[in-house]
């Protein structure tokens, strides 16, 4: 529907594409489209659901944190 299965992103990259054929590595089986950050953020994530959900619980339990907290985290894990 000439959107990012994820974000739903249609702007065009960088390069003028707007959507990046996805597939699972190891058997090139063709998963959906991607924008560009998406489909590389996937990468990142060694296509691994666990990380996804670990990084997105990070997020979440970090929002609401001041800034001097996570300082404050620096410096204890030191």
């Amino acid at each position: 529907d000439g959107k990012c299965a994820i974000c739903g992103e249609t702007t065009p990259d960088s390069r003028g594409f707007r959507l990046h054929v996805d597939h699972k590595h190891g058997t090139n089986i063709v998963r959906g489209v991607l924008c560009i950050r998406c489909n590389n953020g996937l990468g990142c994530f060694r296509d691994r659901p666990d990380l996804l959900v670990a990084a997105a619980a990070y997020l979440d339990r970090t929002e609401s944190k001041l800034p001097q907290q996570v300082l404050e985290q620096l410096a204890v894990a030191s």
